[in-house]
């Protein structure tokens, strides 16, 4: 019951910011949803939710609800970060959940650098 709360807090929270930075990319740049250069739609909470879900079931090859380093080695960035974020050697859903929101924000974090970038490039 309570790995479940935590798991749909986790989520609820990844899904509110993955939103939240994504309403803001375009907008300081005069960009709106519908004359973005790449406008895509944006990703809904629950469907983030299921792809987080799906990831972590597919990498927890044994079953025991923990993704252990032998397992963490199938995801590229979540094995270089590993040792890192999973101190006690293993991790649950829903510190994969938050790790996985975390990685999120990088990269849209680094998309909102790139759209800027060629944006200024363009003007020059």
């Amino acid at each position: 019951m309570k790995k479940s709360l935590i798991l749909a807090a986790s989520l609820s929270l990844l899904a509110s910011g993955v939103a939240f930075a994504g309403a803001d990319s375009g907008a300081q740049h005069g960009h709106t949803a519908q004359n973005a250069p790449d406008a895509k739609p944006a990703p809904t909470a629950p469907a983030i939710g299921a792809h987080i879900r799906a990831r972590f079931h597919k990498l927890d090859r044994n079953r025991d609800g923990y993704i252990d380093a032998k397992e963490a080695r199938h995801l590229r960035s979540l094995h270089r970060e590993f040792k890192h974020v999973a101190r006690s050697g293993r991790m649950n859903e829903a510190e994969f959940a938050a790790w996985e929101k975390r990685r999120m924000e990088r990269h849209t974090r680094m998309d909102k650098r790139k759209h800027v970038a060629a944006a200024k490039e363009k003007r020059s």
